[in-house]
């Protein structure tokens, strides 16, 4: 028979193993199958590349950090048309060539 020692100590040590793991720990699941939330994907012994999740979560950063609405993330320069201001050099007079005079005479 096992003396009570034994038992309370066996239990004290299992009791211990379980508090130092925190549950978050225990549930942690990589958001990244690729590089398992390292950020980076090993090629081979010597050689890396950072994961595509890395440059996915940098390019939200500047989207977040720009304050652009979501409506002005669709827009883009293919529907762009450059008449449109056409309108403004007339008014303002200009042909639209620069007339600067030289700095140093």
């Amino acid at each position: 028979m096992k003396q009570v020692t034994d038992i309370l100590n066996n239990l004290k040590k299992s009791i211990q193993g379980k508090e130092s793991r925190t549950p978050t720990e225990e549930n942690h699941r990589p958001r990244c199958s690729l590089c398992l939330d390292r950020g980076v994907i090993m090629l081979d012994g010597e050689r890396a590349r950072i994961c595509n999740c890395v440059k996915q979560n940098n390019l939200e950063r500047r989207y977040e950090y720009a304050n652009i609405t979501p409506e002005i993330k669709t827009y883009s320069f293919e529907g762009f048309q450059l008449n449109y201001y056409q309108g403004e050099r007339q008014r303002k007079g200009g042909t639209g060539s620069c007339r600067c005079s030289p700095i140093f005479t």
